[in-house]
């Protein structure tokens, strides 16, 4: 089965120098029963590819991060050099006001990254690096010209939400979303992290709204709450809710092993695992 892999931080240039490639990465996977990746070890691209190869996932999304100082325009060396393996996606920071939409124009309008994402909460957070300003919620007013301007020009927005994601938790719950997906009815959402462990809110809106679709990566494998994105992906959302690692934070085999043995239908397995990616980033 093919395999498209929603959540991957590879060790390459600036992606692979965050602290989730820090001496103690892996520690959530870990908790909640992954495996350490050889590649991860060796914090190696060949070995990656390997994986990748072996495990039969034809895609990895890369995003980056930029209080991580990640660089963006590294996700155009990757794609250069390793063509057709990762669909990239590009940390925009609507703080930067029209220096952001133009950064879109940019990576996504004329060069071949395939969405963009948005992490309104991390910048007043500072995990694994100092907090560098003010947390938005997602659907502040201020952040409306970058959903517009994606809405129109059918550029997917990833958002990672969860409890990690914010430092207060009511600025980062799935009723956020619904106000960003009914004001931009035709704009591609994709809840990177799925708003764990707010699972049953999420699932509601994601059913709700058209436009919305889960990926609960790592959070799927023994999260407070799980079962319910199981019972989502069995059901209402099977066409909604994708697969994700979160690699390196957890292994790309422990995590398809455990989606092939939760009690996912085998007639919804295709769609978790490849083709409700492949129709979200639709040929990116």
């Amino acid at each position: 089965m093919k395999i498209i892999d929603c959540r991957v931080r590879p060790p390459y240039k600036s992606i692979g120098e965050s602290f989730l490639w820090a001496e103690n990465r892996g520690g959530l996977g870990r908790k909640l029963g992954s495996d350490t990746a050889p590649s991860v070890k060796e914090k190696s691209m060949e070995l990656l590819l390997q994986e990748m190869d072996a495990l039969n996932i034809q895609k990895g999304v890369v995003t980056t991060r930029k209080l991580y100082n990640n660089n963006n325009h590294d996700l155009l060396d990757l794609l250069q050099e390793y063509p057709d393996r990762f669909i990239a996606v590009p940390n925009i920071d609507p703080k930067e006001g029209q220096a952001a939409l133009e950064e879109i124009d940019e990576l996504v309008g004329h060069e071949p990254c395939g969405a963009i994402i948005l992490e309104n909460g991390i910048a007043g957070m500072g995990i694994g690096a100092s907090a560098d300003g003010e947390a938005w919620s997602d659907h502040d007013k201020r952040i409306y010209p970058v959903y517009e301007k994606c809405m129109n020009e059918n550029i997917p927005v990833l958002l990672t939400c969860s409890a990690l994601a914010y430092g207060v938790a009511d600025a980062n719950i799935p009723m956020h979303i619904d106000i960003i997906a009914k004001d931009f009815p035709k704009l591609k959402i994709m809840v990177a992290h799925a708003a764990w462990p707010w699972v049953q809110s999420m699932c509601g809106v994601a059913f709700k709204r058209a436009n919305v679709y889960l990926s609960p990566d790592v959070y799927m494998m023994h999260a407070v709450g799980y079962r319910d994105y199981i019972d989502a992906a069995n059901y209402l959302l099977q066409d909604k809710m994708t697969f994700g690692s979160a690699y390196p934070g957890a292994d790309m085999k422990s995590c398809i092993d455990f989606h092939f043995n939760c009690g996912l239908r085998e007639e919804v397995l295709e769609k978790i695992m490849y083709l409700n990616a492949l129709s979200f980033f639709a040929d990116k």
